[in-house]
């Protein structure tokens, strides 16, 4: 793996010339000095060694080599440069030695020069267009990298499909997700591979949102590969420069364990309802901030407060306020405020039950039980008449 990277600057471009014929450097000096305008700042070497010993991260921007040096030779010498270092390599040959400059080229150079043809412009356009690509390519590089990082962890796996819905390409994803082969999907349409039965109706908007050419977002599918694992499929079309339609491409998350956890925390829910509707006191649950989360029927019946007033979020203290305005709690009779002090800093500290004397049905008894996330299940009951404890 090459060690060094190339990192972009806003000064001059550096420029490590690898050539022993140091006439042949002072002319070139002297060409990028007249023509470049400044742009350019050189270092030179005449051997590979040197070279290597030379290269250091942040130094150079570019590569100008003679691949026939004192101490390595040919296409050796490229490859020799490039295992030390991606930046990009210029090689420079004699006329004589073209085939050897295009060698060059297929192993990875970013462009030639003919020694005593190419000089003033060509030099600098050739120095220009290799930095400015490879750093383009390195942008790419860094996108591509982030969009797979992204991927990894989204969780997610990716499709890409033709103009007549074939899919060409399926991320390789696919087989550590689900182990399914990533080519078996080539080829082929999402008609083709979604489970039918019942997961018809999704299948039926998948195909009007292409044959529109829209997008569409979280449409929940099956796969006959894999008919136990629930899809989120959604998709973008594709369009070229010039406004013709190349395909779709697609994403596709797993959300089997999400919808099945749902569906579990709904039943739960469903149980702990019923328990509570079936107690025959009344019963309210509270959060951390005292607000109500739940109550039964039997909790209305016991306290005269408007079914509105029993909204999640409403506080206990709030329910206390309402039922004693309406004068049913003879304990807060012309003393509301002070009555609703006293619950605020003494009777809801208390793990005993406390009792209040109603006016029209007989005392009622609240006792409150602590949660372990912080709040507070209060259990109303009337008085029975073998209560002998008041507090």
């Amino acid at each position: 793996m090459p060690s060094l990277r190339s990192v972009p600057t806003t000064g001059p471009t550096r420029v490590l010339v690898v050539d022993p014929d140091e006439s042949f450097v002072d002319l070139l000096s002297s060409v990028l000095e007249h023509e470049g305008g400044g742009e350019f700042v050189l270092t030179t070497t005449g051997t590979l060694a040197q070279a290597k010993a030379t290269l250091t991260p942040r130094r150079h921007d570019v590569l100008l080599v003679d691949l026939n040096l004192p101490d390595s030779d040919g296409i050796d010498t490229l490859r020799s440069l490039r295992a030390e270092s991606t930046l990009p390599v210029i090689v420079m040959t004699s006329a004589d030695d073209t085939l050897l400059a295009h060698r060059a080229m297929k192993a990875g150079a970013q462009g030639f020069l003919l020694k005593g043809e190419d000089q003033g412009r060509h030099v600098v356009r050739a120095l220009q267009y290799a930095v400015e690509r490879h750093r383009a390519a390195e942008r790419l590089a860094r996108s591509e990298q982030r969009f797979r990082d992204f991927a990894e962890i989204a969780g997610d796996w990716f499709s890409e499909t033709d103009a007549t819905h074939q899919i060409t390409w399926v991320s390789e994803r696919l087989r550590d997700l689900m182990d399914i082969d990533p080519d078996s999907f080539i080829g082929r349409t999402w008609m083709e591979l979604l489970v039918a039965d019942d997961d018809g109706d999704k299948i039926a908007q998948y195909v009007e949102y292409v044959e529109r050419r829209q997008p569409y977002r979280n449409l929940a599918v099956r796969l006959i590969a894999a008919p136990e694992r629930i899809l989120r499929l959604s998709g973008k079309p594709v369009y070229s420069r010039s406004g013709k339609f190349l395909g779709y491409r697609t994403v596709a998350t797993d959300v089997t364990e999400e919808l099945e956890s749902a569906q579990f925390a709904g039943h739960m829910l469903a149980i702990l309802t019923d328990s509570i509707a079936s107690f025959p006191g009344g019963v309210m649950i509270f959060d951390d901030h005292d607000r109500l989360l739940l109550a039964n029927d039997r909790a209305l019946s016991l306290l005269p407060v408007p079914g509105e007033a029993f909204v999640p979020g409403t506080t206990f203290i709030e329910i206390l306020r309402i039922a004693a305005e309406q004068g049913f709690f003879t304990a807060a009779d012309g003393r509301i405020n002070d009555w609703l002090a006293e619950w605020r800093n003494e009777k809801l500290l208390s793990d005993l039950p406390i009792r209040e004397q109603t006016r029209e049905n007989p005392s009622l008894y609240f006792h409150q039980y602590r949660t372990g996330t912080g709040g507070t299940l209060r259990y109303i009951r009337p008085e029975r008449k073998d209560t002998q404890r008041e507090i």
